[in-house]
C-alpha cells in the first residue's frame, strides 16, 4: 500500500523512539507538589518503568510539539488532575486518551478531577489525597494490573520513596530538581553503595 513520502520519515521516527517501558508524567511542577512527584518517580521506576517530563519552559508551539513526541514516545500515563485551574492537564490527557495510552488517572480529592473532564467517573480516579503513601500504594496496584509482572512488597516502596526525600534534602533543592529520573535513581543507588547504606535523615 502506498504511503505518501512525507509520512514515511516520521513512522520511521515513532519506531525508533517508542520505549515500551516508557511513561509520560503529566503533573504540575510546582514545589507543592514536589512529594508526590517523588512518589510517582519512585514507584515507578521500583518496576522498571522510565518516566519522561516535559518540565521545559518554552513557548507553546515548541512545547507542544515536544509534549506531543513524549507522549507518542511512550507506552503509558500519569495524569494528575489535582489543580482544576491548570488546564494544560486536561488538555495532554485527552491527547494521551486520543492515541490509546493505558493511563493513571489521579486527582487530590473527589470530583475535582470530574471537574477537568466530565467524561471520567468517580471509577477511573485514584484520589490520593495529597499523601505520597497513599500515591505509591494505588500506583503500584495500577502498576501491577497493567505494566508489569513485578510485586514488590508495599513496605520496599514506601522505603525507596522515603530514600529519594531524603536524597533531595542531601543534595538540595536546586541540584536535585535538574536530575532527571533516571539520574535520580543512579544517584540514590550510588549513595547508597557509597554509605554502605541508604541516605539516613529526618523525614
Amino acid at each position: 500500500m502506498f504511503s505518501p513520502p512525507s509520512r514515511i520519515p516520521l513512522r520511521r521516527q515513532i519506531r525508533k523512539r517508542f520505549d515500551a517501558r516508557g511513561i509520560f508524567l503529566n503533573i504540575p511542577y510546582a514545589v507543592r507538589y514536589t512529594r508526590l512527584e517523588l512518589a510517582v518517580i519512585a514507584t515507578a521506576t521500583a518496576y522498571g518503568l522510565r518516566p519522561v517530563l516535559a518540565k521545559q519552559q518554552v513557548v507553546f508551539d515548541v512545547r507542544f510539539k515536544r509534549i506531543l513526541e513524549l507522549i507518542t514516545s511512550c507506552a503509558f500515563g500519569f495524569t494528575d488532575l489535582s489543580y482544576e485551574k491548570r488546564m494544560n492537564m486536561p488538555f495532554e490527557l485527552g491527547i494521551m486518551m486520543a492515541m490509546g495510552k493505558d493511563c493513571f488517572i489521579v486527582s487530590r480529592r473527589k470530583y475535582s478531577g470530574l471537574a477537568s473532564i466530565s467524561d471520567l467517573s468517580l471509577g477511573d480516579i485514584h484520589y490520593h489525597e495529597a499523601d505520597p503513601i497513599r500515591l505509591v500504594k494505588g500506583f503500584s496496584r495500577w502498576i501491577e494490573s497493567n505494566c508489569s509482572l513485578k510485586r514488590p512488597p508495599i513496605v520496599e516502596l514506601v522505603q525507596r520513596y522515603h530514600a529519594f526525600v531524603r536524597l533531595r534534602r542531601a543534595l538540595g533543592k536546586d541540584d536535585f530538581d535538574r536530575l532527571s529520573p533516571q539520574e535520580i535513581v543512579d544517584a540514590e543507588i550510588g549513595a547508597r553503595r557509597f554509605f554502605g547504606v541508604r541516605i539516613v535523615g529526618r523525614q
